[in-house]
């Protein structure tokens, strides 16, 4: 299934140009956790994985992490972990950033929705992504999945691809983003005092 959150490239005439199973869903910027919500609500299966445009799965994510469910009954989902790649025309970006932690050739954990194969039922125990975070719905996601008892399993292999760009949603709103990110954090801060 294909949500389209007003996509303005050529998105939904690919994915139309799929025969069924493939469904083109249709929405006008109502933001990613919006778009993952209305698509997990649409779907029909027990397992839920989610894939954003620019990112890539390797051939095996979904066999890979498909086995580990069916060998660990008691977790609720699991992630992968997630390489970064720079798109063509970046190498300046790349090379600043190549000592960075997150830019690990091995990978790093993928607590994101493009990394995440979680059962239905662990999806509906935990709740639906905030559509208020354009930026931090997975982070909270996570975090209540944890509050709620959900186990996330990870599975050490690099099985997903993170592409950054220049269109990537937290560098064209950096600000928007960070601040997002710090009242998550505000957020867990005041409600564990309680």
């Amino acid at each position: 299934m294909v949500v389209d959150d007003g996509s303005r490239d050529d998105t939904v005439a690919i994915a139309e140009a799929w025969e069924p199973p493939v469904r083109v869903l249709r929405q006008d910027d109502l933001g990613p956790a919006a778009t993952r919500n209305r698509g997990a609500a649409e779907a029909t299966g027990d397992l839920l994985a989610f894939l954003d445009p620019d990112d890539r799965w390797l051939p095996d994510k979904l066999a890979v992490q498909v086995a580990h469910l069916a060998d660990h009954p008691e977790a609720g989902g699991c992630v992968s972990l997630v390489r970064q790649v720079w798109a063509e025309g970046f190498d300046v970006e790349a090379e600043h950033y190549a000592d960075h932690a997150r830019m690990a050739e091995g990978g790093v954990p993928g607590y994101a929705t493009t990394c995440l194969l979680v059962r239905r039922q662990a999806w509906e125990r935990v709740g639906p992504l905030d559509p208020q975070r354009w930026y931090s719905d997975a982070t909270e996601w996570f975090v209540r999945a944890r509050e709620v008892g959900v186990q996330i399993d990870l599975v050490e292999e690099v099985l997903t691809l993170h592409r950054l760009h220049g269109d990537n949603l937290t560098r064209r709103r950096t600000e928007a983003s960070a601040d997002e990110f710090l009242d998550l954090v505000h957020r867990h801060l005041r409600d564990r005092r309680r």
